[in-house]
């Protein structure tokens, strides 16, 4: 049986684990991944002073290294209107089952007026621009501010200010690209505001993430309005919100003298309008401010005609994300997912089964939970892939090694080079005392595996 999986981050990992365990012994897996680097959301959106859970690409590695598995990097599935190296149509040709785990790659938009100015950005980008993502190399944000903005009451603007909020030797030991390292070098914010619609007990912060915040000894936190009393918690306050408060309460009682940067967490806002200068980059936020009413699963929001400006020369948005079309391939476009059955059969907006075609991870479920929770989501998606049968007969191996080969020509990454490109980033980051120094764009990758192919030649 052979199976093809397009996106090569966790989902798709757990996807060909999952497969191998469960599947026939001639079961092979192809994976397909549009940067010239497996792992996806691990390499390209945890945070880089989170090694340890970077720790989860060893298993990764251990299926990779199956002979049975096949990596073909730097090939992109055309996408709606775009251009691409392969199609789905290609990849039902030569494959008995097909699965999409190609993530939510976009942003979702606030919808206010000037959000598209210099220096305002989706938190994606922003995450993309300091992990070394290809597609986000050139963002190239002014650090040398005095405000910042950050929109979002999610782990990723924890992530966000964090990096804002760290010293440039902080970050130097970690795997955040070079670029962005040079730009911390001159950073010169001193005040981060972290705009939240809803109040203090109802942000989706995990409690690792807020506890670290204790670590930044150097910055003052303050919080507007001031912070509810920890013995009057709303009835659907659980551990996690308890913690987090517990947290709050503390950082809000330091009194920082001198502090290197002030972080302000301001509650009950939403931005309203973006206001720019004569280049066109933004220089303050309008916010309207909101009144809560306690409900026994949430707090219920209801907008003021109150509002209130803040200075703001960098502007992050982390309001959530969704999925990017693909040719050939249903999107529904409300939801920004593929549209699937319950056991994540790709169907057309009709609810039709398309044969052969599966989605798993938040194209299926849309972007929640962390990265283990793609796990049980790959697990239930490649027990289905076993179990079903298809009315089609692949193309012949020659074929499919005729194809394989049309595609290493064109300049596909393969299982080989990754191998030869992981011990170079680690190799290069021992020498800097960090886990691994980043390649990011094709040409680096391309010079790098140059030089290492004479090498091993001449040896």
């Amino acid at each position: 049986m052979r199976v093809a999986i397009v996106g090569a981050g966790p989902t798709g990992f757990f996807l060909a684990a999952s497969l191998f365990k469960s599947g026939p012994e001639n079961l092979t897996v192809d994976m397909f991944e549009k940067t010239p680097f497996p792992f996806g959301l691990v390499r390209f959106g945890v945070a880089p002073d989170h090694p340890k859970i970077k720790n989860v690409t060893r298993g990764y590695q251990k299926t990779m290294d199956s002979p049975r598995f096949s990596f073909f990097g730097n090939v992109t599935l055309t996408e709606d209107g775009g251009q691409g190296h392969i199609t789905a149509d290609d990849l039902l040709r030569h494959y008995d089952r097909v699965a999409l785990t190609v993530g939510c790659q976009d942003d979702r938009k606030l919808g206010i007026p000037f959000e598209d100015s210099k220096n305002s950005y989706s938190a994606t980008r922003f995450v993309g621009w300091y992990n070394g993502h290809p597609e986000d190399r050139e963002l190239n944000p002014n650090l040398k501010i005095k405000h910042a903005t950050v929109v979002g009451a999610g782990n990723v603007a924890i992530d966000v200010f964090r990096f804002l909020a760290s010293p440039h030797q902080r970050m130097a030991m970690t795997d955040a690209s070079d670029h962005s390292l040079e730009a911390l070098k001159t950073n010169t914010i001193e005040e981060v505001d972290v705009l939240v619609r809803r109040g203090a007990w109802d942000v989706a912060f995990t409690n690792p993430e807020v506890k670290e915040l204790l670590d930044f000894e150097d910055v003052q936190f303050c919080f507007y309005p001031d912070l509810p009393p920890l013995d009057s918690p709303p009835p659907y306050a659980d551990r996690t919100s308890t913690k987090n408060m517990e947290v709050f309460h503390e950082l809000a009682g330091r009194r920082i003298e001198n502090p290197r940067m002030t972080v302000n967490f301001r509650f009950q806002v939403s931005p309203k309008e973006l206001r720019v200068d004569s280049d066109g980059q933004v220089k303050e936020v309008e916010v309207c401010h909101n009144e809560l009413e306690i409900g026994e699963t949430r707090s219920q929001l209801r907008q003021t005609d109150k509002t209130s400006v803040y200075p703001s020369q960098l502007f992050i948005r982390s309001v959530g994300y969704r999925g990017r079309p693909l040719a050939g391939i249903p999107f529904h476009q409300k939801w920004g997912l593929i549209p699937c059955d319950k056991k994540g059969r790709v169907t057309d907006l009709e609810g039709k089964v398309m044969e052969g075609l599966y989605v798993s991870g938040w194209m299926r479920r849309g972007p929640s939970g962390v990265i283990g929770t793609n796990k049980k989501d790959a697990t239930e998606v490649g027990e289905v892939m076993l179990q079903d049968q298809r009315a089609h007969q692949a193309t012949s191996r020659r074929e499919l090694e005729s194809w394989h080969q049309t595609l290493l020509d064109g300049g596909a990454i393969s299982k080989q080079d990754w191998g030869l490109l992981d011990a170079w980033e680690t190799s290069e980051g021992e020498q800097l005392g960090k886990p691994r120094r980043k390649l990011v764009t094709l040409l680096e990758v391309q010079e790098a595996l140059n030089k290492l192919k004479a090498t091993s030649a001449t040896a």
